[in-house]
């Protein structure tokens, strides 16, 4: 077993490692990223009980527990149960959907999916497949459509099964949680792909990807899994549950999060400029359409 003192004295020269590569980025694109940053302030969360923001982190964590999470991975676990769909036809569907835990944008989710992309490949611009990651990370959101809750859709997620952790937005609202209390179910250092986390869009996302005859590489699918895991790529919380593994990724982690967080504004991208691009990237790692596993006793898509 690996000795505690020399694995956090590895993760934390880790952390520095990855704070130093993002520094090391191109500062022409930084420093736009730093811009966009200025004119907006991002994740101000508001304390008004009565704001769909404040509340749908409120249901959030009262009903995000573990058992609720088994459940919830049982009901689509039914890989016989799915719908096809394309990228551009999950768009269509989501295209008016907008987020009701992010207190910065109140635009439909596809105009976000192009902002965080054509950010990634300012970013990165000779890795593609971070482009793609940025253009489909919430498409797992369809499972508002199956009749999902959107407390079970979108947010912060967190581990469960485990002590929630204060650097948890609105940590407070866990008081009514049924697992508040509780004890751990994981070893040390296990790893996040061993650990339970609250059920969502990229959770669900991960598992359709993973079981799709898609060409993405590791790197990618972690990304997506884990990009809402504030508590560890902006926090770095529980990094006593963290392996190796997810240490090298929190490089990705956080540079995806620059992206997506410093991407919402209210310009809408001409997709005509850029609509072969994307679709040469989802061709070159998707198939044509993907199957998005719904639960065997969903009927019809929700209005």
């Amino acid at each position: 077993m690996m000795n505690t003192k020399v694995f956090f004295s590895s993760s934390f020269f880790l952390l520095v490692f990855c704070s130093l590569s993002i520094i090391a980025l191109d500062l022409t694109v930084r420093n736009k990223l730093i811009l966009d940053a200025q004119i907006m302030r991002f994740r101000e969360y508001p304390q008004d009980e009565t704001s769909r923001v404040y509340q749908h982190y409120k249901n959030m964590h009262i009903h995000q527990t573990l058992d609720f999470v088994l459940s919830q991975k049982q009901k689509y676990s039914h890989f016989d149960s799915y719908l096809e769909l394309s990228v551009e036809e999950v768009f269509e569907l989501l295209g008016t959907f907008i987020d009701p835990s992010d207190p910065d944008v109140d635009i439909g989710n596809a105009i976000h999916n192009y902002q965080t992309a054509e950010h990634c490949r300012q970013l990165l611009p000779d890795v593609d497949w971070f482009h793609l990651v940025g253009l489909i990370h919430d498409i797992g959101k369809i499972i508002y459509l199956f009749g999902e809750p959107t407390w079970a859709v979108t947010g912060d997620t967190f581990p469960v099964g485990y002590p929630f952790s204060k650097k948890c937005i609105y940590y407070n609202l866990f008081k009514d949680n049924p697992d508040l209390g509780k004890g751990s179910i994981y070893s040390h250092h296990c790893g996040f792909d061993n650990v339970h986390f609250s059920w969502g869009h990229d959770e669900y996302l991960y598992h359709v990807l993973a079981n799709n005859n898609t060409s993405l590489p590791a790197e990618a699918l972690y990304t997506i899994r884990y990009h809402s895991f504030y508590p560890f790529h902006q926090e770095h919380a529980y990094l006593e549950l963290a392996n190796e593994k997810d240490l090298n990724m929190l490089g990705y982690l956080k540079l995806f999060n620059q992206c997506d967080l410093y991407s919402k504004h209210d310009d809408v991208i001409d997709y005509n400029d850029i609509k072969d691009y994307y679709s040469q990237l989802i061709r070159k790692y998707l198939p044509e359409k993907l199957r998005f596993f719904k639960p065997v006793t969903f009927k019809t898509i929700r209005q």
